[in-house]
């Protein structure tokens, strides 16, 4: 590009001062960021006043702009002066800035000047990165309109603040953005405002407000608040103050819902109905001393271990303590650590940066970690995590950072984790495939659920649950299930736990024809136990382990449930516990 060219350029840029003046302005105002405008020359021809005082100033020839300015690219600075585009920068080390988005603007193929968006602290740099794709495409649209407007200026036509293209704009965002003078009329509005509010031109926003008093807000120096419809919808704001020659002259105000900042979380996270220690079913005396256990964990805010074998019902127990805690409005995000590649597992769990590794998504992904912050995490499966990533958990716990793939620091959070596992956690310490240090931090609380053959009383009562769960569903009557059923349950060993019976009890309402499920409803993998047949060629030795056999089966072989079986057989635990080594059982 000639030197002539350039200074053309420059010159273009600066006889639409005054409208970048009013742009940047609107655009700060819309989005509470800093915002600067800069030449091919490297002159800032424009910026709002909190970033610089000064305009027709030169940057510096090796700062982020010039890089903007020489690659003619688009992007995003998350970590100032360590950042590649920083590091010749004189200036880095006084550099007080958060955060950057930088886009070229072009015109005619040719790249005349970059505009940027600056975060001067935490609040305003954290405003970016949840928004950064949504901002980055704002601003690259923004430096289109510049460009068509520098063009129309070739020909005599002034660019204007509100023109059809910057309306065009505010109409695209998600929220009611509404300028009004210093009296409360209102000046301009996006389409959002105008079918939130039901805006006239000539109409008053507040009007449509409950409580709320514009003009005792515009004397005040708040720049947020919570604000509420006439039809009682509840909305949070923020309000920016324009200034022009050191006067305020209008107000930007942004409202959005509260229901769709709910909808937008609940559309990132797992969206779960509460739970409650009332919602899981079982009245037999040791679940039920587990449920009261588990009831006071949830008013604590430990960490809780979650144990027992596959099907019991870890994951509700999770839920209920979530749903009993005072987290209980935050999210609840679940995440099964076996059903993930270890590939993929990190960045499921921390989130990943942009360009951390090929394929990842533009723009990166926040991970289950920070979706959960002021929530609970539920890690299930933890006994399959790998042992690097068992360090990451760790530092979590710790510290309460998390540190994303391929990210530079860590992101504060305030997480309770619930961890479960199947396997024998205790064991796989002792075997040095489970960091020991990590156990502790977990089984603060742990909690054992126990298996279904060790509360076989509680058959009948899931039974019901899941056959009415099913029924409604399919809009099916059932009446019962035969007693012929309950006592074949009643026997079975139940290795999938709660959650076989329920597939089979689904399989079963679902090929059942008479509104009785019997035995041939039953699915054809279900083996209806043998029953003992006592004869003449079993002698006193085989009828003794039989006995044994089917008090075990039916009782279980947890401590409690040992004792239940000596009191059917009449013999001392003692006794129990000799029979059932020598018959090797």
């Amino acid at each position: 590009m000639g030197e002539s060219s350039c200074y053309a350029q420059h010159i273009e840029l600066i006889d639409i001062r005054e409208n970048l003046r009013d742009i940047v302005k609107a655009i700060k105002s819309v989005i509470n960021v800093d915002v600067t405008i800069i030449d091919r020359s490297l002159n800032r021809v424009v910026a709002t006043c909190d970033y610089v005082q000064e305009e027709d100033c030169l940057v510096d020839k090796n700062s982020v702009a010039s890089y903007a300015l020489d690659f003619g690219r688009a992007f995003i600075i998350e970590n100032p002066r360590e950042h590649f585009a920083c590091q010749q920068c004189a200036e880095k080390d006084q550099c007080q800035e958060e955060a950057q988005v930088c886009c070229p603007i072009t015109m005619d193929g040719q790249t005349i000047g970059v505009i940027g968006l600056v975060a001067m602290n935490v609040d305003q740099k954290n405003e970016i990165l949840k928004n950064k794709d949504n901002l980055l495409n704002f601003l690259m649209r923004m430096a289109d309109l510049i460009a068509s407007k520098i063009n129309e200026a070739k020909h005599a036509a002034k660019l204007e603040l509100r023109s059809a293209e910057l309306q065009v704009l505010l109409d695209a965002i998600d929220r009611a953005v509404i300028a009004v003078d210093t009296a409360g009329q209102v000046l301009n509005r996006n389409a959002f405002a105008e079918n939130l509010f039901g805006l006239k031109k000539v109409d008053r926003f507040d009007h449509a407000l409950s409580d709320f008093s514009l003009q005792q807000f515009l004397q005040s120096k708040q720049s947020r608040g919570e604000a509420k419809l006439l039809s009682g919808e509840r909305l949070i704001f923020t309000v920016q103050r324009i200034y022009l020659q050191g006067e305020i002259h209008e107000f930007v105000f942004s409202f959005t819902p509260v229901q769709q900042l709910m909808q937008t979380v609940s559309s990132m996270v797992t969206a779960v109905k509460p739970l409650s220690f009332d919602d899981i079913v079982g009245e037999d005396p040791a679940f039920k001393e587990v449920k009261h256990f588990a009831d006071k964990v949830a008013k604590s805010s430990s960490n809780v271990l979650i144990l027992g074998e596959s099907g019991t019902g870890k994951e509700l127990f999770a839920r209920a303590i979530h749903g009993q805690s005072s987290r209980k409005d935050a999210a609840f995000v679940p995440i099964n650590c076996a059903a993930i590649p270890e590939g993929l597992l990190e960045s499921e769990l921390f989130g990943y940066e942009d360009g951390a590794f090929t394929g990842a998504k533009t723009g990166g992904k926040i991970g289950k970690f920070e979706l959960a912050n002021n929530g609970t995490i539920f890690l299930d499966e933890i006994g399959d995590m790998p042992l690097h990533l068992q360090a990451k958990i760790l530092r979590v716990l710790q510290d309460g950072v998390v540190e994303r793939v391929g990210g530079y620091g860590g992101i504060p959070v305030n997480v309770r984790v619930i961890a479960a596992t199947h396997q024998n956690i205790q064991q796989m310490v002792q075997d040095k495939t489970f960091r020991e240090d990590l156990y502790y931090r977990l089984s603060v609380l742990p909690i054992q659920v126990p298996p279904l053959r060790e509360r076989m009383e509680d058959i009948p009562l899931l039974v019901d649950l899941f056959m009415r769960q099913v029924a409604d569903q399919l809009e099916k009557t059932i009446v019962r299930v035969h007693e012929d059923v309950l006592s074949v349950f009643k026997t079975y060993m139940w290795p999938g736990n709660v959650r076989e019976l329920q597939n089979i009890i689904e399989y079963a309402v679902v090929m059942n024809v008479d509104g009785i499920i019997g035995y041939t409803d039953l699915p054809k993998t279900f083996k209806k136990p043998v029953r003992t047949v006592v004869t003449e060629h079993l002698n006193l030795k085989q009828l003794e382990k039989k006995a044994i056999e089917k008090a075990l089966n039916i009782h279980g072989r947890s401590v409690g449930s040992i004792q239940k079986a000596c009191d059917d057989l009449g013999i001392s635990r003692a006794t129990l516990y000799r029979k059932m080594k020598q018959y090797k059982l």
